[in-house]
């Protein structure tokens, strides 16, 4: 008799978990550089691809920057030849001779920078995406993170309005947010710093590249409350990483090297591959920022990129561990300093003047001035010392805020300032002063849903309201670059007016805020033919943001 016992494999009962609250099927795959790495297993994001291709059946769309795989290409080539309708973006700079010598038809993006995207579409149902180049190197030989998403046909047609620049509205797809600059980069990059600004417990980063000094800002500021930093750059580190290293606070933060050697040998003197190319963070191991966006002004400002905000659980978690899989294999860099001492608050006479200048008595090292909160807030960046009075348009860079992002002569004088600190760059002190410029105070904010805008002959505004609020006597109207206009409320019948005569040429865009005893409600409004693309759009998604609100706000047509 035998009284052994049967043996069963040992179960990962957390991953089938995860998998179970992952039901819309989306799936992440990760490329295995290494001179040692499995053949087979170095060829799990190329393979994927491949068999995408090949199982097309009806159309392929491809939006790429770096495009250069062979095997890739004749797939696409094989897939034309059996009627498959082809259609690829690319980049205008590049030559792809690889395209031309098989006849594969291609168009090039006409924008102002980078077409740096990696999507790839098959049969208006598989979605693949991510960090990495459709090439050798970025799919073999870099550190890279892809995701293939099912879509259903409505994602398809949203995705491809955003792609083709039909559209800057909200995207979901399978519940991941979906975000494109440079029409949304100043969003993308709010994002960006309102999430490790909401962090509380860690801060874990993948950086290619990392030259947004208002990020670094942030990232310190972490720090400095408690918050665990840990961030994996391509070798060499970036200045931003090595600021970083020296300035946050402590023994847990830390910056870290990749040790990717994979390199391969070109007929220039330079080698290819070998990268870390990730674009990643993970906030408190929970929320999963992703996509081709690098930490730059360019990828906000100037190149075609996609960034995802990402909630699953189960897809946090394969990039929770990507992440240590690549800072296991990499190095942490020598800080020269350690800082221990907490960031310390005093009052001191910082104050804007009327006519746009910077005062203080003390001399303030470069740094950030942060100005407002919630949705008002306003990054600038000042690369050079600040004695006594300067003009505030000397900033180097605006990072956020709503502000029209131009060095116009009334900035200072919009009144959407609530509060003002300024963080030198190398200096644990921190000056800030307490001025409160907005009419509103810290009331909450929330978006006022007028249906129609009108004005009357003198420029009075008059709409519809469907709240059912009391009357609370007083309003503002808000034009980007003008100062408030104070107007006292009435309403007759369910229409509400307001006192005030708006010239004509303001009437093209503007925001009306209504004050009651607890809130603030605003509502914009827009010229009909006028494209509310600047200020006012920016302002109506900040609240969307603010508020978590999973629709996009839209202003009214007048």
């Amino acid at each position: 008799m035998n009284c052994s016992i049967e043996k069963f494999p040992k179960k990962d009962y957390l991953n089938e978990l995860l998998l179970l609250s992952n039901p819309v099927g989306v799936r992440a795959v990760f490329s295995y550089p290494g001179k040692y790495t499995n053949p087979i297993k170095k060829r799990n994001v190329l393979d994927e691809i491949v068999k995408i291709i090949r199982d097309t059946k009806s159309n392929l769309l491809i939006y790429a920057y770096s495009f250069n795989h062979p095997e890739i290409l004749s797939e696409i080539k094989k897939a034309k030849d059996r009627g498959v309708l082809i259609k690829i973006v690319l980049d205008k700079d590049k030559s792809y001779e690889e395209f031309k010598t098989l006849e594969i038809p291609f168009s090039r993006w006409e924008g102002s920078g980078l077409h740096h995207l990696k999507i790839l579409i098959s049969d208006q149902k598989t979605l693949f995406l991510g960090t990495g180049n459709f090439s050798d190197p970025g799919l073999l030989n870099d550190w890279n993170g892809y995701l293939i998403f099912p879509l259903n046909h409505s994602e398809y047609l949203g995705l491809v309005e955003h792609l083709e620049e039909r559209t800057n509205s909200t995207l979901e797809i399978s519940g991941v947010e979906f975000y494109f600059s440079p029409e949304n980069g100043l969003f993308i990059q709010d994002l960006i710093l309102s999430y490790l600004e909401s962090s509380r417990e860690s801060i874990k980063y993948l950086a290619f590249d990392h030259y947004d000094e208002v990020v670094s800002h942030v990232l310190r500021k972490a720090s400095y409350r408690g918050v665990q930093i840990e961030g994996v750059y391509n070798d060499p580190v970036d200045p931003e990483g090595i600021y970083l290293q020296n300035e946050m606070f402590g023994f847990f933060s830390h910056i870290y090297r990749d040790g990717n050697t994979d390199t391969i040998t070109t007929e220039s003197e330079f080698p290819e591959g070998g990268l870390l190319h990730h674009k990643t963070i993970l906030i408190d191991e929970k929320i999963l920022l992703t996509g081709s966006f690098n930490f730059s002004e360019s990828a906000r400002d100037k190149n075609r990129e996609f960034f995802m905000v990402i909630r699953n659980p189960y897809l946090v978690l394969e990039f929770l561990n990507e992440f240590n899989r690549i800072k296991n294999s990499s190095t942490k860099i020598d800080k020269s300093k350690y800082n221990f001492e907490p960031i310390i608050e005093f009052s001191n006479d910082l104050y804007i003047q009327p006519s746009g200048e910077l005062c203080s008595k003390n001399i303030l090292k470069s740094g950030v001035l942060e100005l407002g909160e919630g949705i008002w807030k306003t990054y600038l960046l000042y690369p050079d010392s600040i004695t006594e009075c300067t003009s505030l348009f000397t900033y180097d860079s605006i990072s956020s805020g709503i502000s029209n992002f131009k060095r116009e002569k009334n900035f200072a004088s919009d009144y959407l300032i609530t509060s003002m600190n300024y963080y030198p760059r190398f200096s644990n002190s921190i000056l800030s002063n307490g001025q409160n410029f907005s009419p509103f105070g810290r009331k909450e904010h929330e978006f006022l849903k007028i249906s129609t805008i009108r004005f009357d002959s003198g420029g009075r505004p008059f709409w519809e309201w469907n709240e059912n609020l009391k009357i609370p006597g007083k309003g503002y109207y808000w034009k980007p670059g003008k100062e408030w206009k104070e107007f006292l409320l009435d309403e007759r019948d369910g229409i509400y007016s307001g006192n005030l005569s708006i010239p004509y040429n303001e009437r093209d865009r503007g925001a009306i805020f209504i004050e009651t005893e607890n809130r603030i409600y605003m509502g914009c409004f827009y010229e009909k033919g006028v494209t509310p693309s600047d200020t006012l759009d920016y302002l109506s998604k900040k609240i969307q943001l603010i508020h978590l609100r999973s629709q996009p706000l839209s202003c009214t047509e007048i």
